[in-house]
């Protein structure tokens, strides 16, 4: 499951239309989608036809929950509004929030607390028969999870970027938008220093005209800075997605013809390209002073003992990173020749020789 924020403190970016029409676009190529409207506004909710049929349990509910102490189903709050999309509203409840939480040390970490507790099924038990064949599987309720983040640096822009495990950032052709990259980027700092992990950002030009010399200049200068970062897709201005958000409507559907349509079909292919090729890097490490060799086998290698799966030994402590794909892998360290499962990691299963193996889930 890939958890994306569309965020930029900088308010105009169009990161709404983003959220809406990205979302629309996986739908439909087939994904299952999930949008979360972070935003007390709701323009994301309004954007999807929602507007003032909105239940009372919106995204509010999600931190409710944790200062009632209760678990809450992702059904409780979620509406299908389109096939494959469903979409949890915001509210203007969403924005008192923040001081009922004031003594949680812990609330900026809630919103993706929820996402992973909730948003993924039980793990699947394989026969037993096919253990070690090489096996990666999906267990997500969603293939996508969008949040559309508030045009702030606050309380809930916090949370969508702490759930997430990818960014996307929008650039307007205005400089103003890169000083709010800049400042977007040392918040990801600060929240990589507290949650150990860093989500990948990928920049996205929208809102585009690159009739003038000035917005050409813009777009070459966006390019030198952002590289490989920056989305090959442009999101060009056009009348058509501003009339299809005002009818409630994502622009393949409003009018299929458009340039936005084609704009946000292309940045659909591109994201789902990415999802092809998403790798994440895994730290696993062992304490192990005694031994002589270390090596980590599983899923990923076809249970197979290499010198590609061996571990470097640092202190007594020995460690490696894995380079995965999204899915569940069942995996073993190999320590002088005897298997064993890893202590530290709480998520595994038993095997049928009357041992455990190891579980990694890749989101």
């Amino acid at each position: 499951m890939r958890v994306i924020t569309i965020a930029n403190q900088k308010g105009g970016c169009g990161k709404t239309t983003i959220a809406i029409n990205l979302s629309g676009a996986l739908a439909r190529t087939g994904e299952s989608v999930l949008l979360i409207d972070l935003d007390p506004q709701g323009h994301a909710t309004a954007g999807l036809g929602v507007g003032e049929r909105a239940p009372n349990t919106t995204s509010y509910e999600i931190f409710k929950s944790f200062i009632d102490g209760r678990k809450l189903d992702i059904g409780e709050i979620q509406l299908k509004v389109r096939e494959n999309l469903s979409l949890v509203p915001s509210g203007l409840s969403l924005s008192t929030i923040e001081q009922e939480l004031s003594r949680n040390e812990d609330a900026v970490s809630l919103l993706g607390e929820f996402i992973s507790k909730n948003l993924s099924r039980e793990f699947i038990q394989l026969p037993a028969a096919s253990l070690y064949n090489p096996t990666v599987y999906d267990t997500e309720l969603f293939n996508y999870v969008i949040i559309d983040s508030p045009p702030n640096l606050g309380f809930l822009t916090f949370n969508a970027l702490y759930a997430a495990n990818e960014i996307i950032v929008p650039i307007e052709m205005s400089y103003f938008s890169l000083r709010g990259i800049r400042i977007l980027e040392k918040m990801l700092n600060v929240l990589a220093e507290r949650r150990n992990k860093k989500p990948s950002i990928r920049y996205l030009l929208n809102q585009t005209d690159t009739r003038s010399n000035f917005a050409k200049n813009f777009v070459k200068l966006a390019e030198e800075r952002f590289g490989e970062l920056l989305f090959k897709t442009k999101i060009r201005s056009s009348v058509k997605l501003r009339e299809a958000t005002s009818a409630g409507m994502t622009i393949l559907e409003f009018d299929r013809s458009s340039s936005g349509a084609n704009d946000y079909w292309q940045l659909a292919q591109e994201v789902l390209r990415l999802s092809h090729n998403f790798v994440k890097e895994l730290k696993l490490d062992v304490k192990a002073p005694n031994a002589q060799r270390v090596y980590v086998v599983g899923d990923f290698n076809n249970w197979q003992i290499n010198d590609d799966a061996i571990l470097s030994k640092v202190n007594g402590s020995w460690s490696t990173t894995l380079k995965l794909k999204k899915g569940q892998y069942r995996y073993k360290f190999v320590i002088d020749d005897q298997w064993r499962h890893d202590e530290s990691n709480p998520l595994s299963e038993s095997d049928p020789y009357g041992g455990v193996n190891s579980l990694l889930k890749i989101e």
